[in-house]
């Protein structure tokens, strides 16, 4: 029984620091690979990928495992420790929605290949299996859902701001000029009806009673 407890506990104490070097990884192969093999005139520029969902996501979940690694599951808050429901969130949606609605429209390879596996698959089911297998460490609340949707109700008024400035909405199922302002408002309606089903999951569902 020592010995399988043992095991847990490494486990759980180097899983967090995969997390972070698949997440590093994929960011800087993304960044890398647009700072210069793409047509920008400035390596600088390459903080525009910064901008999308998936970026960001990730390197939330890179920040936040990189403070559970460093320091070994100690001194932290209750918001801090109950973040990691948001950070699951984020990254499953970001795995959802790439796979079912954009990997069809996009043909990577060399870095980008690199970043688009890392930052779509590998880390979103890095993150997701961490908390299966302690989802008993964890026990949510229902006031923890207004922390988790901080987040991506503040990037998608990003996203819509940007749409109205630049006409570009950044992912082809908000593009106006295609899908039109129903069509917009429909998808953000879905994407926040999905953000809340899984909250509701996280809370009532997963988490230890």
């Amino acid at each position: 029984m020592d010995v399988v407890i043992d095991m847990q506990q490494n486990v759980k104490k180097w899983w967090p620091l995969a997390i972070v070097l698949v997440g590093t990884v994929g960011l800087l192969a993304y960044i890398i690979s647009d700072a210069f093999f793409s047509e920008l005139e400035n390596p600088i520029l390459s903080i525009r990928l910064f901008k999308y969902f998936t970026m960001l996501a990730n390197l939330l979940a890179v920040v936040y495992f990189w403070l559970i690694y460093s320091m070994r599951m100690q001194i932290r808050s209750r918001t801090f420790d109950h973040f990691i429901g948001g950070v699951v969130m984020y990254l499953f949606v970001t795995f959802v929605i790439y796979a079912i609605l954009l990997e069809g429209d996009y043909e990577s390879q060399g870095l980008d290949l690199i970043g688009n596996v890392a930052l779509h698959y590998l880390n979103p089911l890095l993150v997701i299996v961490y908390y299966g297998v302690f989802r008993k460490d964890y026990k949510f609340e229902n006031k923890d859902i207004a922390i988790w949707f901080v987040f991506p109700i503040a990037y998608l008024v990003f996203l819509v701001l940007h749409g109205v400035v630049t006409d570009d909405y950044l992912y082809p199922f908000f593009q106006v000029a295609e899908v039109g302002v129903t069509g917009l408002i429909s998808m953000i309606a879905i994407l926040v009806g999905v953000f809340f089903l899984l909250s509701f999951i996280l809370v009532k569902m997963v988490s230890p009673k």
